[in-house]
Parts: C-alpha cells; sequence; structure tokens
C-alpha cells in the first residue's frame, strides 16, 4: 500500500508540472527520461537534477536584464523541487532504512547476546552492522529535519529555520529514531513475531487514525488518495511523527509520543523479564539504559527547539506545541506540502 502510494504520488506531481503553464510543453524525451527514472526507482535523483537546473536558471535570469521577470519564477520551481526531493527520500527512509536498521540491530544484539556464551564474536560483521544501523538512523534523521526544512523555504508564509534550530531538530529526530528503533530492536531479539504484530497494530491503528481525523491535507485531491496517504504515513508513524496538515500539534504530539512511551516500555519489560542479566551485563543493561536515555533527550530536544529555536519564537511566541492559537497556521495551504514543523 505506501508503495503503490509512493509510485501514485510521483506520476500525480508530474501531471500537476504538465499543467503549469509557466513551464511551457514538456517535450517529449522529457517524459521518456521521467518514465525510465521511474522504473529505475531512481526518481529522486531526477528531482535533484531539476533543483540544480532551475536553480542555476534562476541565478542566470537574475543576472541577464531581459530575464529578470522570471528569476522568481525559477526560484519557485527550485524550492518546489527541492521539497518535492526531500518527501521522496522521507518515504525512502521508511521504507528502506528504517527497516534495514532495526533488522540489523536485531541482529546484532542476538549475535552479541549468544556469541557472548560461545565466546565467539566476528568482529568484522558486527562492525558492519553497526555502520549499517548508525548510517540508516542518521538517515532517518536527517530526512526528517532536510524536509521540514524545505517546506519552510517553499513556503512565503512560513519564516525560515535557522542553523542552530536545524542542528536541535537533528538531535531529536535522531534521539527519537534511536529510541524507537531499539526499543523494537529489544523486542525483536527475543520475541520477532510478537514485534512484528505490534508494528502492524501500530501502523493500523495510525492509518484509521490518520483517515478518520486527520484528513483533507493539501497533498490529495479526493478520498482515495487520501486513504493512500494515511496508510503510507501510518506507517511512517511506526518510527516518527510527521503532521498531515497544518493545525494545533500540541495535543498530537501528546497522544504520539504517549503511544511511543507505552510500546518502548512494553518492550523493555519484556526485555528484562525474558533475557538474564548474569549472561551479559553490559548489553543488558546497556542497552534499556540507552534506549530510556535516548527517549528523554528526544523529548528535551524537542521542547528545546520549540522553545528556543523555532523562528516564531522569533516572534515572541511558541508554536502550537506551547501556544495552539497562532495566527500563522490560520492562512491557507496553497502548496501540496504536507503539514507544519
Amino acid at each position: 500500500m505506501p508503495h503503490l502510494f509512493f509510485r501514485d504520488l510521483l506520476r500525480a506531481w508530474y501531471i500537476v508540472d504538465h499543467d503549469d503553464p509557466s513551464l511551457g510543453k514538456i517535450a517529449l524525451w522529457q517524459w521518456i527520461i521521467r518514465i525510465v527514472f521511474l522504473l529505475l526507482q531512481i526518481s529522486p535523483l531526477l528531482r535533484y537534477i531539476d533543483t540544480l537546473i532551475y536553480g542555476l536558471k534562476s541565478n542566470i535570469a537574475k543576472r541577464t536584464a531581459s530575464l529578470d521577470q522570471w528569476q522568481v519564477v525559477y526560484y519557485r520551481r527550485m524550492l518546489d523541487e527541492d521539497t518535492n526531493g526531500a518527501l521522496l527520500r522521507l518515504f525512502h527512509c521508511f521504507l528502506h532504512a528504517a527497516p534495514q536498521a532495526i533488522i540489523q540491530l536485531t541482529l546484532l544484539i542476538r549475535t552479541i547476546a549468544t556469541a557472548e556464551k560461545r565466546a565467539n564474536l566476528d568482529t568484522d560483521v558486527a562492525i558492519l552492522q553497526m555502520w549499517t544501523v548508525i548510517a540508516a538512523l542518521v538517515s532517518i534523521a536527517w530526512s526528517l529535519t532536510s524536509y521540514h526544512r524545505s517546506v519552510r523555504y517553499a513556503r512565503d508564509d512560513k519564516d525560515k529555520v535557522l542553523v542552530v534550530g536545524t542542528f536541535i531538530a537533528f538531535c531529536w529526530h535522531l534521539t527519537s529514531a534511536i529510541s524507537r528503533v531499539l526499543a523494537l530492536s529489544l523486542l525483536a531479539a527475543i520475541f520477532p513475531v510478537w514485534m512484528g504484530v505490534i508494528c502492524a497494530l501500530h501502523w493500523g491503528m495510525m492509518a484509521m487514525w490518520l483517515a478518520l481525523g486527520q484528513h483533507q491535507t493539501a497533498a490529495c485531491s479526493n478520498r482515495c488518495e487520501e486513504l493512500l496517504l494515511s496508510a503510507a504515513l501510518g506507517l511512517a508513524y511506526v518510527l516518527a511523527f510527521i503532521s498531515p496538515r497544518d493545525g494545533p500539534t500540541r495535543y498530537v504530539y501528546l497522544a504520539y509520543y504517549l503511544v511511543c512511551f507505552m510500546e518502548n516500555t512494553g518492550a523493555l519489560v519484556v526485555w528484562c523479564v525474558a533475557s538474564n542479566s548474569s549472561d551479559n551485563p553490559i548489553l543488558y543493561y546497556g542497552a534499556a539504559g540507552a534506549q530510556v536515555l535516548a527517549f528523554l533527550l528526544a523529548i528535551t530536544f524537542m521542547l528545546i527547539y520549540y522553545r528556543y529555536c523555532h523562528p516564531s519564537t522569533g516572534r515572541n511566541k511558541i508554536l502550537e506545541i506551547t501556544d495552539p492559537g497562532v495566527s500563522d497556521y490560520d492562512k491557507p495551504e496553497y502548496t501540496w506540502q504536507l503539514g507544519n514543523f
């Protein structure tokens, strides 16, 4: 279902681009290249190329007096393409990098636990697995941060996120991903089937919640697309929260992290009860402690971001997490992007 939405989303973007009169007529060879990139599953690369091309055109138009009126048009197209590419990275991370992080960390935990008993551990393989997990977690955190940053750059009614805010947001998403992936991996190392069941239930519950209460997003043109989007976002919600539309997010964040806290706590309880601390005390206490610490750090970084680093604080107000009545979010959406940040 998420892959189906992913494919339809790519096709819909190109159709919308084709209907934009400011871009002119799309040549046949351009459609052929788009189809080839879609079939080869490397469409994000095409978005990056388009972003670079529009950026160069905008810069050239700015320096050329006869083309000065096109500078804003090309610059807007560059921002839109950058946001499209950021969303593609986001879906790629949740559909590929996130499952790999859980699988590799689960295998690593089970390998360390069993190798301790046999006094035999393949260090090279363990290092490779650790590197895979770290790369996937960083990829998830940066994809979330860069997407929300790109959305703000593409919106004229949104203030831009500064470098410090970007760093704090990255730390927030990174520690949140570490906490979630570690909790699921600890449960999967003992009861892999139950971990799959819990993730499926979480996915279904979040997808249903989105379909019933979080619809009417600007990213969808009909109810069918809304359901596909709800299914795709529901899968992403297994690891992280992405707001599907503008609006107050204080209680939404509270509900989401409360559910994650209960699931993470349940996974830790199962890990502590089913494992034996005497077999490998470093792994036993270290994994549990790291999960709790990462979750607390994620909440701390989130509060720091919204209190001190969010662009709205420059106007003496805090985003919805503390002030649901911010007028900045009463403005209508005029782009397809999801949510706010």
